[in-house]
């Protein structure tokens, strides 16, 4: 049996493993009582009530997604008869209309809206773990501050920990790539390097509700590039066994659910997949341009002047030191410049294959490509530094 045959077969089994721990960790979350949160549900809504589906985070300027986190909120109080098990791999909910999630939890939660039950099934939802627990304490106001700090922490922006679900992604990014540079112990080198991406993908896929996935891929795999001791082969298992995690955890999921729900999980599941990697809009039919949503994606990652002019001043000042240095170029680094392509496109197939997705999304999705911008800008000032990373190759 070759080294990457044997690779992939721990991989598979510590997906396996991955797969049974969150659906049993999914069940025992809803265990949790939910008549212990109505008072944070109430304080909650009342708060929503207040804004628009989006608002501007003060610090940021960026966006504030009100939609999915009151999709968490509605998920985590959902109090049916169903067994934990049930709830778990159906991720039911009760609203007044699936497409309006803020709307759905402030009016049945303020005006005693009749509401009716839905299927969420086609996520893990792991966010449930936090969101379930801490809402039996604090209401969402409180959550999102709470998960602010532990942002500053990890060097974030504010307006992802102003939006709970959001956070997921770039944590999961910032510990993977804090894990790699760190290395404790030697610990990810060699083939431990790819379950470092093996478990971010897996991660990701338990707890992001598709918001910008790629990241924990893109970000963390330019640092790969940017080490001078990498081959390409490293680069091409980082993103396999990233794969392999991401989309073996989704596909646990669905097993589950399809299970539990049969063909009606089966034709939902389906029409979703049409619907988000279509070239048209969703119920309505309209064709939409794949260019022009990357566009309009591009046009949301780069809405601030600010920010705008001193990515335009540090791209000019990176190519002037790389041409100063020019003499001091080593094939090594430009290698790693070249290399630099591969994690930068990724975000961008992304949003081409999702279309539809991308398009309706564009408020959070743009965050994908904001890895490209940095690969591009590490790839101008190439001359200027590498990361000089102890790494095994086996």
């Amino acid at each position: 049996m070759s080294k990457a045959s044997g690779w992939v077969r721990r991989a598979i089994c510590i997906l396996l493993a991955a797969i049974a721990c969150g659906y049993i960790l999914q069940g025992l979350v809803y265990l949790i009582p939910v008549k212990m949160m109505d008072a944070q549900k109430v304080s909650t809504a009342a708060m929503l009530s207040d804004m628009g589906n989006q608002l501007r985070d003060p610090v940021s300027g960026r966006d504030i997604d009100n939609y999915v986190d009151s999709m968490t909120v509605l998920l985590a109080t959902y109090d049916g008869t169903e067994t934990v098990f049930e709830k778990a791999a159906n991720s039911y909910y009760y609203g007044i209309d699936p497409i309006h999630p803020r709307q759905s939890l402030v009016e049945s939660t303020l005006d005693g809206q009749e509401t009716n039950r839905y299927s969420y099934g086609r996520y893990w939802h792991g966010n449930l773990l936090f969101m379930k627990t801490m809402l039996l304490f604090f209401d969402l106001a409180v959550i999102r501050n709470i998960n602010t700090v532990f942002m500053f922490v990890l060097i974030a922006p504010t307006a992802a920990g102003q939006c709970f679900e959001y956070s997921f992604a770039v944590h999961i990014m910032l510990l993977a790539s804090i894990f790699y540079l760190w290395n404790p112990g030697d610990f990810f080198s060699g083939e431990r390097l790819y379950y470092l991406f093996l478990i971010s993908g897996i991660l990701l896929a338990y707890f992001d509700f598709m918001t910008a996935p790629t990241i924990t891929l893109t970000f963390p795999l330019a640092l790969v590039c940017l080490n001078e001791k990498r081959t390409w082969k490293s680069l091409i298992f980082c993103g396999v066994f990233w794969g392999i995690g991401y989309a073996g955890m989704w596909a646990g999921k669905w097993l589950i659910a399809l299970i539990s729900m049969k063909s009606e999980f089966f034709d939902d599941l389906t029409m979703h997949l049409h619907l988000w990697t279509a070239a048209e809009l969703p119920e309505k039919s309209e064709e939409i341009s794949r260019i022009e949503t990357l566009n309009k994606n591009l046009r949301a990652l780069f809405n601030s002047m600010e920010i705008d002019i001193a990515l335009l001043v540090y791209s000019v000042a990176a190519l002037l030191n790389t041409t100063l240095k020019r003499k001091d170029l080593t094939v090594v680094r430009i290698d790693s410049s070249l290399s630099l392509f591969l994690p930068g496109v990724i975000g961008i197939a992304w949003i081409l294959v999702l279309a539809s997705h991308s398009n309706v999304h564009t408020f959070f999705t743009y965050r994908t490509l904001a890895p490209c911008v940095f690969c591009m800008l590490c790839a101008l000032n190439i001359g200027g530094f590498s990361i000089k990373r102890h790494f095994k190759e086996k």
